[in-house]
């Protein structure tokens, strides 16, 4: 069941309309691990567990993210880190990525480079030409 409209009061009204703006743009939880990554790896070392960071982290900047965030940001960001492929400078969302920290995929290989011997590769390399095969509409019109 809806429940009747309130009546606002004027107060009320007055300081919606009175209220400012957070001036400071609120900063995403990765960014939030990323800049604070040495500190966070230093607590763990010294015994804190995820919990007791990410509930600092949320008290001290707004962290609202869970602890399984917090765990994949960790982890992903000091391999980003110890690889040099983290820009620590940066303050954009992404990291930065070098081009030489990037490795070229591998090549696509065909079913029958890694699956089968080499005379079936050459069979399925060159295969026979086949004949046209007759439709059941073809079959069934064919005279007696």
């Amino acid at each position: 069941m809806i429940d009747p409209p309130r009546n606002l009061s004027s107060e009320g009204k007055q300081a919606f309309e009175n209220a400012a703006r957070n001036s400071s743009p609120r900063l995403s939880n990765r960014r939030i691990v990323r800049e604070m990554l040495p500190a966070i790896q230093h607590k763990l070392e010294a015994g804190w567990s995820h919990e007791e960071i990410r509930q600092e982290l949320a008290q001290a900047f707004g962290f609202n993210g869970t602890l399984s965030t917090l765990y994949s940001y960790v982890s992903k960001l000091s391999v980003a880190a110890k690889s040099g492929v983290l820009d620590e400078a940066s303050t954009r969302e992404t990291s930065i990525v070098t081009p030489d920290a990037v490795e070229a995929p591998p090549a696509r290989r065909r079913v029958s480079e890694t699956l089968v011997g080499p005379i079936l590769a050459e069979i399925l390399s060159n295969p026979a030409p086949s004949k046209k095969k007759t439709s059941l509409v073809e079959r069934l019109n064919k005279p007696i």
